[in-house]
């Protein structure tokens, strides 16, 4: 991951962060709870981006429980201000920790992380945009079902290797008869 060089106090950004903040521009996505998109976010998220660790999986669902109401998924405002020291302590881990994890959800375009002049990040003006996410969902849907079909073809696969040749449950039931 190459990151641009960036003034003093500014957060790096990859070479990609132009395009990642024109695809973040004006995403709404009416008619998904904050719950819904959670399980989407902690099904879906490996499959598409498999170079995330569990931490920055688990961070961007804790990011995508901060948006309250779900008026703000339809509206657009997906913006959330937890600080690190918040996320951190709610992580288990500390604010590098935290910067890092960041960094890697905004190289991989989950986030956009947004600055005031004064290179704040806990300002209503500023904050962590989850407008990447929404843009997404359709992706995240698809790589549910991609997970539960891969799923069900396993267990289909299982049974099949059975030596007596018989499913899970009638042997269940066999075992179960007097």
């Amino acid at each position: 991951m190459k990151s641009t060089a960036c003034p003093a106090g500014i957060a790096r950004r990859t070479e990609t962060y132009a395009e990642l903040e024109a695809s973040a521009r004006g995403v709404s996505a009416p008619g998904v709870t904050t719950a819904a998109v959670t399980g989407l976010v902690l099904r879906g998220v490996k499959v598409l981006t498999p170079a995330l660790t569990p931490a920055a999986v688990h961070l961007l669902a804790l990011l995508v429980e901060h948006v309250h109401g779900d008026d703000r998924w339809r509206l657009g405002r997906l913006r959330v201000v937890p600080s690190n020291a918040r996320l951190a302590a709610m992580m288990g881990t500390c604010g590098r920790g935290i910067r890092r994890l960041l960094s890697l959800l905004e190289a991989n375009h989950w986030i956009v992380r947004r600055y005031t002049a004064s290179n704040r990040r806990s300002r209503p003006q500023a904050g962590i945009d989850l407008a990447p996410v929404a843009a997404r969902l359709a992706d995240l849907r698809e790589a549910v079902v991609w997970v539960a079909e891969e799923g069900r073809e396993a267990r289909r696969h299982a049974d099949g290797e059975r030596p007596d040749g018989r499913t899970d449950q009638s042997a269940l039931e066999d075992n179960l008869s007097p």
